[in-house]
């Protein structure tokens, strides 16, 4: 179970890492189609993206067995509220198939990582393999299984987000999420505040840190859980407040899985019926009261053993969140290489575009990219305006700042996720809370059944009634949290595809929703 959630907070931290720097410096280049060297600059790029890529992959090796593995791109307004949702598969092929069946309700579906094509049939699409996996992505205007709605209030009035930006006071922001689709989820929202712009941050279930100019929040969530998690406070809702200046919001990002909900098994039915034929014969034999004090001590013996069960499936999530934990540093560790190849790819980059650069490290490259770009910006005062050699010192300025933006962007990220990982010990200790209650139930109903066996002995007939009416609404506790459980994981395990599976298919989603800025 934690090596799902490992994957999905990859995939997350992965796209926050790389797409931004790739999409952010090609137009940079595309702008001076006139210069030599732009198209090898290009190559260079998409070259070192691959090369990060694999390095992605290879950290994520263990994966769930599946054969269609989605993520889901919500494009969302400032409230929440889709504007475009685009969706990326993988369909795995281990075993060298020249044809992949697949059925997506996708519209302009496209191969992004290969040239294989494919026909269709309505829903039904046949790949021409060839022996590879394929990569596709394509658009839908399908509804979410989980609809995120945000809201913000100004020194406590409702404010919608246009009228919000450069505002000063106290605001807050509600994540809220409601799932349609009656499954478990999990919610993990990040947000970035400018420090010159927010102080005083707080956060409802999740953690808060800073950098010094950055306040990274992390919030935890719980759609589809409702009343069940009786110990966490609005599980399907996470509240961040704080003191604003001059309201400004580049984003959030919100990832949305049943991942970790999966492949746990909680049938005891057998055993349930069982305790309902004792409590039904304990009914009827009022006038025995021996054996129906019998009947009620073998009843609690089963009650007793099913809690038992509960106990432990309630301990297998609660030991796959303490697990997450235990590979925090790894996943820091991974996102630290990522970063070094990223400043590899920016010093070739720029020694290919004619920018003459010492090595960049963590710790020097702020400085010799400023230094960079103020140096070309006093050549360029000596140079003629629309020489050549002008044209190309002002490329290289740009070149320069946009890669500088894109590490200060990248080094954020990398410092974030250590807040990531603390957002994770956080879900370990509210699943622990849980368990801890469900062990105390589990003890109280030994408690009971232990007393159950006394009375067998010593109870009177004006006991009876009080006796039946308090081992029914024990019973009814029972059977009313076990189905609950068991209908929660079974629909876990149920969701797993958005956009379509073939006969045969298996399948996994997540969804990573991406809110438009505020002020920006």
């Amino acid at each position: 179970m934690n090596k799902r959630f490992l994957k999905t907070a990859s995939i997350l931290l992965s796209a926050a890492l790389v797409l931004p720097l790739i999409t952010a410096i090609n137009p940079a280049y595309a702008k001076n189609e006139e210069n030599s060297k732009a198209s090898d600059i290009e190559n260079t790029i998409e070259e070192k993206k691959n090369e990060i890529t694999d390095t992605i992959k290879n950290a994520l090796s263990e994966k769930e067995s599946v054969d269609k593995d989605e993520t889901v791109y919500v494009i969302a307004n400032a409230d929440g509220s889709k504007a475009k949702v685009i969706v990326s598969n993988r369909l795995k092929n281990s075993d060298g198939a020249e044809e992949i069946k697949d059925r997506s309700k996708l519209q302009n579906i496209k191969n992004v990582g290969g040239k294989e094509s494919y026909v269709n049939d309505g829903d039904a699409i046949t790949w021409n393999a060839q022996g590879n996996e394929i990569v596709y992505r394509g658009e839908t205007d399908k509804e979410l299984p989980v609809d995120l709605h945000v809201t913000y209030t100004l020194d406590g009035k409702e404010i919608d987000p246009d009228s919000l930006a450069g505002k000063s006071g106290h605001v807050t922001m509600t994540f809220e999420f409601n799932d349609k689709e009656k499954a478990p989820f999990a919610a993990v929202s990040v947000v970035l505040l400018n420090n010159n712009n927010f102080k005083n941050v707080t956060v409802s279930r999740g953690s808060v840190s800073s950098d010094g100019s950055k306040t990274t929040v992390c919030g935890l969530a719980f759609p589809g859980f409702g009343n069940f998690l009786t110990s966490i406070e609005d599980p399907d809702r996470i509240t961040v407040e704080c003191d604003a200046e001059n309201f400004k919001l580049l984003t959030s990002l919100t990832l949305v899985t049943d991942e970790l909900f999966r492949g746990i098994d909680t049938d005891t039915s057998s055993d349930r019926h069982e305790l309902d034929a004792k409590l039904e014969k304990l009914e009827k034999d009022c006038k025995a009261l021996v054996e129906g004090a019998a009947t009620l001590a073998g009843a609690m013996y089963d009650l007793s053993d099913g809690t038992g069960k509960l106990k432990t499936a309630v301990g297998q999530l609660d030991a796959g969140a303490k697990q997450l934990t235990s590979n925090n540093a790894a996943l820091v560790a991974g996102s630290e290489q990522i970063f070094e190849s990223l400043l590899k790819t920016a010093y070739t980059s720029l020694i290919s575009a004619g920018v003459n650069i010492p090595e960049l490290t963590r710790n020097n490259y702020a400085a010799i990219l400023d230094g960079t770009v103020a140096t070309m910006n006093t050549q360029l005062k000596a140079i003629p305006a629309g020489s050549e050699m002008y044209v190309k010192v002002k490329t290289g300025i740009q070149t320069v700042s946009v890669v500088k933006a894109q590490l200060d962007s990248v080094n954020t990220f990398c410092k974030g996720l250590k807040d990531y990982t603390d957002g994770a010990a956080c879900l370990s200790t509210n699943l622990s809370t849980l368990a801890d209650e469900t062990t105390k139930l589990d003890e109280a109903v030994k408690k009971i059944r232990d007393g159950a066996v006394t009375l067998s002995d010593s109870v009177n007939d004006a006991d009876l009634t009080g006796m039946t009416s308090g081992i029914r609404d024990i019973a009814a506790s029972r059977e009313a949290s076990f189905d609950k459980l068991h209908e929660l994981l079974h629909a876990a395990d149920e969701y797993n595809n958005f956009s379509g599976l073939a006969e045969g298919q298996t399948g996994s989603v997540r969804f990573i929703y991406r809110t438009a800025s505020i002020g920006e």
